[in-house]
């Protein structure tokens, strides 16, 4: 289908609501959200575990039976070092709750490496969003699938992460939230599609159509 990956400068800067407002803008996408993440959800305070399941790991090809039963076995582990979590709350404050308010389908948690998104792919046949700095287009994509890469950029350059520019060649769009001035933007930039938010906005009808440009006509072009 299609996959649209989201980068951005640094925490904070709403990668997470832009994500969020495209893909309740574009439902027919039938999106899959990834949160890569080095670091696991974890407990919460009070030691009780959130509503998330294992949904694979490592190079597994148990197939459905076997994505059952880790399922199962990870909502009564206490271990939290799991690759690949599956949201199960759409109610919960995480980022991935925050997808399946929006619309997604399901939602991972990807703290492992690029095998754990691979498997994710296999069994996800809809379109995926990936809120990734690192990840790159063609490690996501299969042949002849939509690819867009978004950053979402605001704050102090000098503060902007390393691993955002490590990928910077491949990004199509730029999104500039909380009025980030666009004469201080990197001239590397500048030359994407750029889309300038207000303070307390994520969403735009041009960003809209300019997502739906590339991700849902080229498949419907290819469905006709």
């Amino acid at each position: 289908m299609a996959v649209l990956v989201i980068s951005g400068s640094g925490r904070g800067v709403g990668k997470t609501a832009v994500g969020c407002g495209l893909m309740a803008a574009l439902p027919e996408l039938g999106w899959v959200g990834v949160k890569v993440s080095p670091h696991g959800h974890g407990k919460h305070g009070d030691g009780t575990g959130i509503k998330l399941a294992l949904v694979y790991e490592g190079n597994s090809n148990s197939g459905a039976n076997g994505l059952d039963r880790l399922k199962r076995e990870a909502e009564n582990s206490t271990c939290t070092d799991v690759p690949v979590w599956e949201e199960q709350d759409p109610m919960s404050s995480k980022d991935t709750g925050r997808y399946l308010m929006a619309g997604a389908r399901r939602a991972f948690l990807v703290s492992g490496g690029a095998d754990c998104l691979c498997g994710i792919r296999r069994e996800a046949a809809e379109s995926l969003l990936v809120e990734s700095n690192r990840e790159s287009l063609e490690s996501l994509a299969g042949a002849h699938e939509a690819l867009l890469r978004v950053a979402v950029l605001g704050g102090i350059v000098t503060e902007w992460k390393k691993s955002l520019w490590e990928t910077v060649e491949q990004v199509d769009g730029v999104v500039l939230t909380g009025g980030f001035p666009v004469e201080q933007l990197p001239w590397e930039l500048r030359r994407r599609r750029l889309f300038w938010m207000m303070p307390g906005e994520w969403i735009s009808h041009e960003l809209i159509k300019f997502v739906r440009g590339r991700l849902v006509d080229p498949i419907r072009a290819e469905l006709h």
